[in-house]
């Protein structure tokens, strides 16, 4: 409701008003105090619109209570989980014993200026781990990234050169300290049972769940005629999931095959496919063949991690 001002002084009728002692235009723009209707000066000052402002004394915003005196250099403001703010150095968050002076710190490396970290390197040597065998996995401190190459076995030779195992090639983002089950195929072994020829299937899991497979090499025999084979390239399947330890890219290498029967008589003979790493007895490798004998023996699949 409007009140008269007959008779009545502004301050008395509206006590709460703010105003300024001069007009704020372009002739100027400094920052003024602004007052209250007794003529009482508050803690804000302000100017035109882009010429800024200030408070004096304590500052509250969004709940938080400000600090109202400056720090050291190189201060930091911390919080003591009540909304209140101060300016602390590191070394008095930490301890007087944590960081003195200047000087390199390691694991991580730190280095520090006047008891104040100035930079972070998390360096983090590079490695390699070459699984030819069944087993576990643990990933490295501080890693964050592998690049792994999953090879399945290689297949025997007899009467046919032997065929490559696939390879799987990725990254995949992990989290320090984790866990992977690894099976490594063998290679095949020299028979006349098809199937005992065959490369075994190299895969890794974590916990319970496949990850991906990289297939050994699928055999195949000449038909009557000695001659003729019908390879089948072995491949490999990648599954993408999880929230800690997921791949995130890969590409398949399909194994080498040989498509050579070395079934005539003793003349005839072969080396062994190629996997991504060679042929045997390099990993995945195929083995040679010279009618029922095994000139070359193929290489068992493998498992690599690098970070």
């Amino acid at each position: 409701m409007s009140t008269t001002l007959t008779d009545n002084y502004i301050a008395d009728t509206y006590d709460g008003i703010l105003h300024m002692d001069v007009a704020l235009d372009n002739n100027n723009t400094t920052i003024q105090p602004v007052y209250d209707g007794h003529g009482n000066k508050t803690s804000l000052s302000v100017a035109l619109e882009n010429y800024g402002g200030k408070i004096s004394g304590p500052l509250q915003a969004a709940g938080f209570n400000y600090p109202t005196e400056d720090g050291v250099e190189n201060s930091i403001m911390v919080t003591d989980g009540q909304k209140n703010l101060t300016l602390k150095t590191l070394t008095s968050i930490l301890g007087s014993g944590a960081f003195s002076g200047s000087g390199s710190y390691t694991n991580p490396t730190l280095v520090v200026s006047n008891g104040v970290i100035t930079n972070i390197i998390n360096v983090v040597r590079g490695g390699i781990s070459a699984l030819t065998v069944s087993g576990s996995f643990k990933v490295p401190t501080d890693v964050y990234k592998l690049k792994f190459y999953v090879t399945g076995g290689g297949g025997a030779g007899y009467d046919v050169a032997g065929n490559a195992g696939a390879t799987v090639i990725g990254f995949m983002d992990v989290v320090p300290d984790s866990i992977f089950t690894c099976v490594v195929g063998g290679a095949g072994s020299t028979g006349s049972a098809t199937s005992a020829m065959n490369g075994g299937n190299s895969s890794i899991y974590y916990g319970s769940d496949l990850m991906l497979t990289a297939n050994g090499a699928v055999m195949s025999r000449p038909t009557t005629d000695r001659y003729t084979v019908t390879a089948i390239a072995a491949t490999g399947s990648v599954t993408t999931f999880g929230s800690q330890n997921f791949i995130t890219s890969y590409m398949i290498v399909p194994g080498g095959i040989s498509n050579v029967a070395t079934r005539d008589n003793y003349t005839e003979e072969s080396p062994g496919a190629a996997s991504f790493w060679g042929t045997g007895p390099a990993y995945g490798g195929g083995g040679g063949g010279r009618r029922s004998i095994q000139l070359g023996p193929p290489g068992s699949g493998v498992i690599v991690f690098e970070w």
